[in-house]
């Protein structure tokens, strides 16, 4: 019987224990750079200079002028 697990690999150093692939964490918004709260759009600046993700809405301000 064979068992399909989500985000789950084989350690090469352990093949029989299987090691968690956790994705890496983003905290802060930056333009050009992957949407921290949807990981799928790509950050860019509105007209009012605060950095907007097109696919989720997410919305950081706070930039320096």
């Amino acid at each position: 019987m064979t068992e399909q697990r989500k985000n789950i690999t084989e350690n090469p150093v352990h093949p029989a224990t299987l090691t968690r692939v956790q994705k890496p964490v983003q905290l802060n918004a930056e333009s050009g750079k992957l949407c921290p709260q949807c990981n799928q759009g790509i950050m860019d600046y509105d007209g009012l200079l605060n950095l907007t993700c097109p696919k989720c809405a997410y919305t950081q301000g706070g930039c320096f002028t």
